[in-house]
């Protein structure tokens, strides 16, 4: 894998999708190199509910790279049949929470984020960058940040592409040590912290984990079930989190454990 990123893939057009995350930040390195001079986006979509640890890696990789990355939020509709469009921002403007921020606007308008009803990609991730590609006049497709050793995450949408699958075959080890070569570090406690500080998907073990170290972080989702756990809901109110459970759910779980 180590020289595979000089060969250059047939693939047309595309800008990078830049998560913010190891593999992701990979991937736009291996880019860069690979195409020196060519006119490449690189986009990075921030919720307002990132770790805190993910924008100064997003920051360290513009600065130690010369990467020209745009950062975007999004911005909702209210009121209105559209989808949400973007803002551009910056590491210092960036908002660091969900509450009164695009996050939480995502949710009036949507509802709470479900696996059923996962609007908070789709909304605070997808659409504002595709806003901006499309605000800069680009076409061509997005390079998306997953791994060679994630078959089960791999989509068959044709406007996609994954060189870490495709191009360049990359396990997690190999991505965990291309980090470590690095000047700088993406400064997460452990895998149970994340992108996003609370994933609906992570696993109670982890949630447990999390909710020792930071538990103010589950204010929000708690502040959000609270006020919008209605909305598009005709049946039942919504819940967040792995088992249709609400947040004081999850934490009663965890303690019972």
């Amino acid at each position: 894998m180590a020289n595979a990123y000089l060969l250059s893939p047939a693939t047309g057009p595309f800008w990078v999708s830049a998560s913010g995350g190891r593999t992701s930040m990979m991937m736009a390195r291996l880019i860069q190199q690979a195409f020196p001079d060519a006119n490449i986006p690189f986009v990075f979509s921030n919720t307002g509910e990132e770790h805190p640890a993910t924008l100064q890696f997003v920051k360290d990789c513009q600065e130690h790279w010369g990467m020209p990355i745009v950062w975007v939020e999004a911005v909702v509709h209210h009121g209105e049949r559209r989808a949400c469009t973007h803002k551009v921002v910056d590491y210092a403007t960036a908002k660091r929470s969900g509450r009164d921020g695009p996050f939480e606007e995502v949710v009036k308008k949507y509802g709470l984020p479900s696996k059923m009803y996962p609007h908070c990609t789709r909304e605070l991730k997808i659409n504002p960058m595709y806003s901006y590609i499309r605000s800069i006049g680009f076409e061509g497709k997005s390079a998306v940040g997953i791994r060679g050793d994630e078959p089960k995450r791999l989509g068959k949408d044709p406007n996609i592409v994954y060189p870490m699958a495709d191009w360049w075959p990359t396990t997690k080890q190999e991505v965990l040590e291309w980090g470590l070569g690095q000047p700088f570090k993406l400064q997460l406690a452990g895998e149970e912290e994340g992108n996003c500080k609370r994933r609906r998907q992570k696993s109670d073990k982890k949630h447990a984990i999390n909710l020792e170290r930071n538990p103010q972080w589950y204010d929000f989702p708690a502040h959000l079930e609270a006020h919008y756990a209605d909305i598009k809901a005709p049946i039942e109110p919504r819940r967040i989190f792995r088992g249709g459970r609400s947040t004081n759910q999850l934490i009663e779980t965890i303690n019972l454990n």
